[in-house]
């Protein structure tokens, strides 16, 4: 009984396949018939998934999260390699983890892959400054200088400015410096950068104006520390401790678990 019951179903499978069959060869759809998705589906869902896991990675590293971010970049940069947005920000999580030659490698990718992709130069530019690679710095800030195109000239600039103080080329940095601040006058990393610039040249009132342009922008914590830190150096060596002290104190304000603010704490002591 149960062999020919078996053998009943095997019958009725087999004329529900034939049917099927026939309905394909007359062009009819069969109700018992799943079909996949296509190749091209599979494709596109595949990219959706990579996008989706590269926004979520960019919104970990927006809050801190960086570990979390680099994991989901890096798969999405598996489902998706050749997606230049998720090598840059995956470079940016290994910077942010010190991890710079590594976030090189990444950064490098993202311009390969995308030559035209202006935020990546810039980030690059940035990263060959806190590798101290001040020349390649420069080739990667003068590429985006060039370009008519690039909406922002002045973060290059500043960029290039930088790494030109840096690497001792006094009169090539302050051109630049100068010519970031002439796009856009309040933009205070290039203020910052000539108040250092002017400072080494010996220039002291030149340089306490433009740290004064950054304090008085009130553009975050960090930066006002820096500016108040380093206005406050000057007016040491002018010998006006009052001012020193007054503005030492502030940057411990502005940042109080910041490197400025541990500097100034050791400044106060000597002159209290």
């Amino acid at each position: 009984m149960v062999a020919s019951s078996f053998a009943w179903r095997g019958v009725v499978g087999l004329r529900g396949l034939a049917l099927c069959t026939l309905a394909a060869a007359l062009g009819l759809g069969c109700a018992g018939q799943v079909v996949g998705p296509t190749e091209q589906e599979v494709a596109e869902q595949t990219l959706e998934q990579a996008a989706a896991r590269r926004d979520l990675g960019i919104d970990h590293l927006t809050r801190g999260r960086t570990a979390m971010a680099i994991r989901e970049l890096q798969y999405a940069s598996e489902l998706n390699p050749i997606d230049a947005t998720t090598w840059l920000w995956l470079g940016e999580g290994y910077r942010r983890k010190g991890r710079l030659e590594e976030a090189e490698g990444f950064m490098l990718q993202a311009v390969d892959l995308a030559p035209d992709d202006q935020s990546a130069r810039l980030n690059l530019s940035g990263l060959y400054i806190q590798m101290e690679r001040w020349d390649d710095a420069i080739v990667q800030s003068e590429i985006l200088i060039e370009d008519p195109l690039y909406p922002v000239p002045w973060k290059a600039l500043s960029n290039k400015g930088w790494a030109e103080l840096q690497a001792g080329r006094f009169d090539e940095a302050r051109v630049s410096l100068e010519q970031a601040l002439d796009f856009r006058r309040d933009y205070w990393p290039a203020s910052l950068s000539l108040g250092i610039l002017a400072n080494k040249q010996g220039h002291r009132v030149e340089a306490i104006e433009h740290f004064e342009k950054v304090i008085d922008r009130e553009i975050g914590f960090s930066p006002e520390a820096e500016a108040n830190f380093r206005v406050a150096e000057v007016y040491v060596s002018l010998g006006r401790r009052d001012k020193a002290v007054e503005h030492f104190e502030a940057a411990v304000v502005n940042a109080p678990h910041g490197s400025w603010a541990d500097e100034s704490k050791r400044y106060l002591k000597l002159l209290r």
